[in-house]
């Protein structure tokens, strides 16, 4: 295991009236919000990232899915759930226009957004401990765990998916989630197969048994540290 430090952040930001939080997974307008896979995620920061330029269909394709061989036909789905997603027209876009035979185009305007403060997790720190006591501390949003060069937990084994496993550290909370990995993720025993809250002294256990991981919870509010023993 390789932690990579910093750990690597995707900054919110705006799409027409749209907020996007990347690490969260999530877009929201005034009290309506939206949760995305985290591959719709990907796809939009990829088109994001073009600057209302276009972004080939084999670009978009590396982004989401790196290495990973899909057809065509994988990304078109995609993208018409991330326009449903947005409430997008595709005859009339306003968000992702298509480019036939060439790929697609962020129409909308975009601009950086600052997080709000309850998604700071501030005053409530997250520490993850490996099996050889090397710590990682758990920055607010998202932190990988997989074999992925980009990941911010790196588990260096075949048997471990680019993307393994996630977990989201957002208004005083951290919660746990496999993200459709083949070997699975587990907590205090059992198999993730949804978000799960994180607890002080948890072990977090990464395939049946190729790495393992223990949470610690540090409360800077009371400057107590609560114990793993």
């Amino acid at each position: 295991m390789t932690p990579n430090r910093p750990p690597p952040t995707r900054p919110p930001f705006r799409i027409g009236d749209w907020l996007v939080e990347p690490d969260l997974d999530r877009i929201s307008r005034g009290d309506e919000q939206r949760t995305l896979r985290p591959r719709a995620t990907e796809l939009l920061v990829a088109l994001s990232r073009s600057g209302g330029e276009l972004a080939p269909t084999r670009y978009l394709i590396d982004a989401v899915w790196g290495t990973e061989f899909v057809t065509v036909n994988a990304l078109t789905q995609l993208v018409a759930e991330l326009r449903r997603a947005l409430g997008d027209d595709p005859k009339y876009p306003r968000h992702i226009e298509t480019i036939p035979r060439r790929g697609y185009r962020l129409i909308a305007p975009t601009s950086p957004a600052e997080p709000s403060a309850s998604e700071s997790g501030e005053g409530i720190r997250f520490v993850l401990v490996d099996e050889n006591d090397s710590e990682i501390e758990l920055q607010p949003g998202t932190t990988v765990i997989g074999r992925s060069p980009d990941a911010t937990v790196r588990v260096e084994t075949s048997e471990v998916s680019r993307r393994h496993a996630r977990i989201v550290v957002a208004d005083h909370r951290a919660t746990l989630e496999d993200l459709g990995s083949k070997n699975g993720t587990y907590l205090r025993g059992r198999r993730v197969t949804g978000v799960v809250e994180l607890s002080n002294a948890d072990e977090i256990q990464i395939g049946a048994d190729l790495a393992r991981f223990r949470v610690r919870v540090i409360d800077d509010r009371t400057k107590t540290e609560h114990s793993t023993s």
